[in-house]
């Protein structure tokens, strides 16, 4: 039996639909990035420099996945994360950080993200937080669970 790629993994996940992945980042090198790699795995993804904007696109179009920035002017990914869930609270939210674990655990008690990943990460640790928050989305429930970081 022949080992998946992460392109055959969304195909079979979705079974064959392009699921939409939201990434919110104020730096476009991480949005470019992140973005390159998961539309590569076979997702639609869209771009959000900020918060707001971020909530612009998600009043228009439903997502499977968003991924958000703690740290942005503005509005951080903590309060776009509860925006997000007051509406959708089925929607996987994956937060990304550089910001220190203990500040991070504290504001994850409110129950708004579902995962985190501490930055610097690698290419697989999105694969899997991307399979975890789909694990999550089936299952028909939010949760938190401690994200990969490298």
């Amino acid at each position: 039996m022949r080992e998946a790629t992460e392109r055959d993994w969304a195909a079979e996940v979705l079974g064959g639909a392009r699921t939409r992945i939201l990434v919110v980042d104020d730096h476009q090198g991480i949005r470019t990035a992140l973005s390159t790699l998961l539309s590569a795995m076979g997702f639609q993804v869209t771009q959000a420099a900020d918060g707001d904007e971020a909530l612009e696109l998600i009043s228009r179009e439903a997502f499977g996945v968003v991924f958000t920035d703690f740290e942005m002017p503005g509005m951080d990914g903590f309060t776009l994360a509860s925006n997000i869930k007051s509406s959708s609270p089925k929607t996987p939210i994956i937060m990304i950080t550089g910001s220190d674990q203990g500040i991070v655990r504290e504001k994850m008690r409110n129950g708004c993200v579902d995962s985190v990943l501490y930055k610097p990460f690698e290419q697989w640790d999105i694969v899997e937080s991307v399979r975890g928050a789909f694990r999550l989305r089936e299952a028909g429930k939010g949760g938190q669970h401690e994200g990969i970081h490298a």
